[in-house]
């Protein structure tokens, strides 16, 4: 049986999978399985996946295209390892991310479920990294509610800062929890952590193990998508005791993707809605002063 066992849905990324792929077989932790989830694909995934030779690779398909969290529910059904991990098909794992991230949980208090690691966002020549320095130093501070580990349920509901791609989840979570909830459009992996958060906490590796890139058929770019997952995350969570935050965070993600689109006044206003929601907010604050400043310009 396997220590580990690791996710991986796709669909059409037969040009990508080699590399996500390559990623989690030459781990350094060896003792894993790793079962990529066809989605219904219509190009040569199916050829690619059966032409690397892996014992410890296995390929299952979808008849019809069921979506990324029902893939992955999928490979949970099928997985056998003590641990689960997620890869997405056009990412890729450092060597060390299931070494270091194992090392960490055997020194975590028992009651800790998940544990996540740092990765940099690359979308063409930008990068970014997540949690962000801005996260780190706030995070230091002794009154802050925004944490990066421990019991994270407060401080999950202000934004979410793991991506699937970067957790390493005990099988016990899912099994007493639940898997992803296939009825979200968006934020799955956001959804999973705030069930999780009451009952579990969460270990943090601060180095970066994972290069997450944002890619031109990215579900990360569907705006629909978005403000309906945020609107279930809302109805799902927005009663908890820090609620306030998801509507927040839905402005604030609101507000980033008008100035993307260089409407100026529709990102001030979603910026301003979410700093009166949280006036305490750096980011909110600071990307708000930002727009009177060019305003004032």
């Amino acid at each position: 049986m396997p220590r580990v066992s690791v996710i991986l849905p796709t669909y059409n990324r037969a040009h990508l999978l080699p590399r996500a792929i390559t990623s989690v077989l030459q781990q350094r932790m060896a003792d894993l399985e790793l079962i990529v989830v066809d989605d219904g694909s219509n190009d040569a995934t199916e050829a690619l996946v059966a032409g690397m030779q892996d014992r410890r690779l296995r390929y299952v398909r979808h008849q019809q295209r069921r979506g990324a969290a029902a893939a992955r529910n999928t490979g949970i059904s099928l997985s056998r390892g003590q641990f689960l991990a997620f890869q997405d098909s056009d990412d890729a794992w450092l060597p060390q991310k299931l070494t270091l991230q194992l090392a960490r949980l055997a020194h975590a208090p028992a009651h800790t479920g998940v544990v996540y690691c740092r990765f940099w966002q690359i979308s063409g020549t930008q990068a970014q990294l997540v949690p962000s320095r801005l996260h780190h130093a706030v995070a230091r501070l002794p009154f802050t509610a925004r944490r990066l580990e421990g019991w994270l349920g407060p401080t999950l509901l202000h934004g979410n800062f793991i991506t699937t791609q970067s957790a390493l989840v005990k099988r016990e979570c899912i099994e007493r929890h639940g898997a992803f909830d296939s009825h979200m459009p968006r934020f799955q992996d956001w959804d999973l952590w705030l069930r999780l958060a009451p009952h579990y906490s969460f270990a943090y590796v601060s180095a970066p193990l994972l290069n997450a890139y944002v890619t031109s058929d990215s579900i990360s770019k569907d705006d629909l998508a978005l403000q309906a997952g945020f609107a279930l995350l809302i109805a799902k969570y927005g009663h908890r005791q820090a609620g306030y935050g998801l509507a927040a965070q839905r402005h604030y993600v609101l507000g980033q993707l008008a100035r993307a689109v260089g409407d100026k006044q529709v990102a001030r206003q979603h910026f301003n809605a979410a700093l009166k929601l949280h006036p305490c907010n750096p980011t909110y604050a600071w990307a708000f002063g930002q727009t009177l400043l060019k305003h004032l310009a």
